[in-house]
């Protein structure tokens, strides 16, 4: 006949033990949603695991588990830049950002204003038992503050959030926004910088900005005469009537072709074209200062400033990490708002590699 089998005893648990409940990263996640709202992003650590919960509200929840005790909220932040305007969306989750180099991770939460431009990258990390933010300081640094500020707390001035963050081959990637360019197109050209994390520190081992150096031409109105092509622009070195980047397209700038007029000027003829420009593109303006004008090397996107010279003052790219352009002061250039007009450019295979603008044109 079948019998019943003697009931088992569980064996004897040592204290301290870890807890069988948070398996693995999926288990840690699951058993944390059911304890908070919002989005979960979770990331195993020494010991255990850290996470964040981002909530529609604005705030962000920090959370950490160890040595197998159960989740314990370490406290509530936020990840608004401007508490008055209203998100589209809380994020579907953080970012989970993890350089080379450091013992912890990065949870990033980017933030998007009901407008729909970005508004600060938040990023968060539990850095030695203490969660932070980090963020940079009025030199470009990477600094980080007790996270129960906050980003409201920042109100926009020292420290500042990043724009973007993200790693790439264990390297951490940052971005900045230029202020000196209209919003709509500050993405288009962020100052762009790479860190090398070491322990909790982080130093910028490269960036995309370009220092301005002087250089000489013999370009001039006149001089453009000799330049003007029969008909079309075939490749070569001709003179045209310099617009400006197309559509605010980083690789395709507006040009047109001119004939000759009145003494040292000419008139556009034709439609104005759309053409590619090189990787490796050369573009070079006038820089005028207390002894006239002379030229030196400037990023294309500047020509999106045509017509603004109060806002083209050297001043305004006087720090490195503000701006994907710099221009040092012992270039001794009091004016620069000179971006278009008439110019010279040199095109190979069917696209511009230099520009060059007439200075006075």
């Amino acid at each position: 006949p079948p019998t019943t089998p003697p009931p088992t005893t569980p064996p004897p648990t040592t204290p301290g033990a870890p807890s069988a409940a948070y398996t693995d990263t999926a288990s840690a996640t699951s058993a944390l949603r059911a304890l908070t709202t919002g989005h979960v992003t979770v990331a195993a650590v020494a010991g255990g695991y850290d996470a964040v919960a981002t909530d529609v509200d604005g705030s962000v929840q920090l959370w950490s588990e160890r040595a197998g005790a159960e989740w314990g909220k370490d406290l509530t932040s936020s990840y608004y830049f401007d508490p008055g305007n209203r998100q589209q969306a809380a994020p579907p989750s953080a970012d989970l950002l993890v350089p080379d180099g450091t013992s912890y991770p990065i949870f990033g939460i980017p933030q998007t204003l009901g407008s729909g431009h970005q508004a600060g990258y938040a990023m968060f990390a539990d850095i030695s038992g203490s969660w932070q933010m980090l963020v940079r300081n009025e030199h470009g640094d990477i600094v980080t503050v007790d996270a129960s500020v906050g980003v409201a707390g920042l109100n926009g001035q020292y420290p500042y959030l990043f724009d973007e963050a993200r790693v790439e081959s264990g390297q951490l990637i940052t971005e900045v926004y230029p202020k000196i360019l209209p919003t709509y197109i500050q993405g288009s050209f962020p100052v762009i910088q790479y860190w090398k994390a070491s322990g909790d520190r982080f130093e910028v081992t490269d960036d995309n900005i370009l220092i301005a150096k002087t250089v000489s031409t013999d370009i001039g109105r006149t001089g453009l005469g000799d330049l003007l092509p029969a008909s079309g622009l075939p490749d070569g070195t001709w003179g045209v009537w310099f617009t400006g980047l197309s559509e605010n397209s980083a690789d395709q700038v507006t040009i047109q072709s001119i004939v000759p007029g009145t003494t040292e000027q000419y008139t556009t003829v034709g439609s104005p074209k759309s053409v590619g420009v090189a990787k490796d593109l050369e573009f070079v303006i006038p820089a005028y200062s207390g002894g006239g004008a002379s030229y030196m090397t400037a990023p294309i996107w500047l020509s999106l400033l045509a017509g603004s010279s109060d806002r083209i003052s050297p001043a305004s790219f006087g720090k490195t990490y503000q701006s994907p352009y710099y221009v040092p002061s012992d270039l001794g250039v009091t004016d620069m708002s000179q971006v278009t007009g008439y110019a010279r450019v040199t095109i190979s295979n069917a696209a511009i590699t230099k520009i060059v603008i007439a200075a006075g044109g």
